[in-house]
């Protein structure tokens, strides 16, 4: 045989390639169940195909664009996103001795504007009736109310969360900037988005006014939103184990960090699964051959 000669690649295994007994015993095994479906498919969805080949074409930031959040989210980020705007402003009105900027936050409740995806630039007015402020808020907001929550990172800590999500790298987080991180972290494979940001302001979806502990109550409503009445029974466990009250009876509330634990307890699980997975995948299909190989033998 010529060396030089270029070896075919290596077929996946199907099920026709099976000796007539090993055939018979593996014909339901999960490795050969989409061969055994592509056989009795006899119609193919045109739409949902040309569906998929144009989210393939589109870019990351395109499909965020284009993802629509459920009112109930929404309404809920906005809240969100108001609190970290009145922190700035109480932050401003402490920073600011001069008289230039003074806004009153106890009067600030109407002065964010609806925001929407398209409504980038939502403002905050002058209660004097200046020119607008652009809505934001920056790494100072994120520690103080990251203190009211009990947790106390370092200044380079909390500037990551927001340099992971400042698409202008101008240090500061407008209204599109933050919902546009929600978008991209309850996406589809979004496993390697950086969710710091998004974990604490999920955890504010959830809380009620100056109070910074959850119960299964507070997350009943955006859980079932987002994940459905299927999933949502093992959310609720993953975030609050298997019983929701203490042990006096009294109904179980969960502070930021306890809640930041159990999420990534569960992210870590589920990298490993996904791990081991392909693991015993790439096992199974390695012993199979083996086996085919010396049935074929003898």
């Amino acid at each position: 045989m010529d060396q030089n000669k270029v070896k075919q690649e290596k077929k996946p295994l199907k099920l026709k390639d099976l000796t007539p007994a090993l055939r018979e015993k593996y014909k339901n095994h999960p490795l050969f169940l989409d061969e055994k479906k592509k056989k009795a498919q006899k119609t193919v969805d045109l739409d949902k195909l040309k569906q998929r080949k144009q989210e393939k074409e589109k870019s990351i930031e395109e499909r965020v664009e284009e993802y629509e959040i459920k009112s109930t989210e929404k309404k809920a980020l906005e809240k969100v996103f108001k609190l970290f705007c009145d922190e700035r402003i109480l932050n401003s009105n402490r920073m600011n001795k001069s008289g230039n900027i003074t806004l009153n936050t106890s009067q600030n409740k109407n002065h964010i504007s609806s925001a929407n995806n398209n409504d980038a630039n939502s403002q905050i007015q002058n209660e004097d009736g200046d020119k607008p402020i652009t809505a934001y808020f920056t790494s100072r907001e994120v520690e103080t109310i990251l203190d009211k929550m009990g947790m106390h990172l370092t200044k380079s800590e909390i500037d990551l969360m927001i340099w992971e999500i400042d698409e202008n790298l101008d240090k500061k987080i407008d209204y599109r900037e933050f919902v546009n991180m929600y978008k991209r972290c309850i996406m589809q494979n979004s496993e390697l988005e950086p969710k710091s940001l998004f974990h604490m302001v999920q955890f504010l979806m959830y809380c009620k006014p100056e109070k910074y502990k959850v119960t299964v109550e507070d997350t009943l409503e955006l859980l079932y939103v987002r994940m459905g009445r299927q999933d949502l029974d093992g959310e609720i466990i993953a975030i609050f184990g298997d019983d929701d009250k203490t042990e006096d009876g009294q109904e179980k509330e969960i502070s930021f960090s306890e809640y930041l634990e159990k999420i990534n307890k569960r992210a870590i699980d589920q990298r490993r699964q996904k791990i081991q997975d392909k693991k015993d995948q790439f096992n199974y299909k390695h012993n199979l051959s083996r086996m085919n190989n010396e049935s074929s033998n003898h």
